[in-house]
């Protein structure tokens, strides 16, 4: 399955729209996706459709995207991840030191 080109983004056009929303992504070329200049969401085209390829926990998943049903599905996976990875983030940043409190 091939990289998706200028049609079928265009497809998906709304949903890119939506995608662009979430404040930790960036799209250095349109419908790449990086979060902390890591590769993150990019999309593929085939001949049953559009294709979005997400990261999920390291891995990338593909999803299709043809139909408003797959499309919410999809910012569905993604606020799943982002709720994920600050959930891991803030567990990472808490010290493992017991607590002492001053007397």
């Amino acid at each position: 399955m091939k990289h998706a080109g200028g049609a079928a983004l265009d497809k998906v056009e709304e949903l890119l729209g939506e995608v662009r929303k979430q404040p930790d992504l960036n799209e250095p070329k349109r419908g790449i996706f990086y979060r902390k200049g890591v590769g993150y969401l990019h999309f593929h085209e085939g001949p049953t459709g559009v294709f979005a390829d997400l990261k999920i926990e390291g891995r990338f998943q593909l999803f299709p995207v043809n139909t408003p049903a797959e499309c919410w599905e999809l910012l569905a996976k993604i606020e799943e991840s982002e709720l994920l990875r600050n959930r891991k983030s803030k567990n990472s940043n808490k010290s493992n030191k017991p607590q002492i409190e001053e007397r």
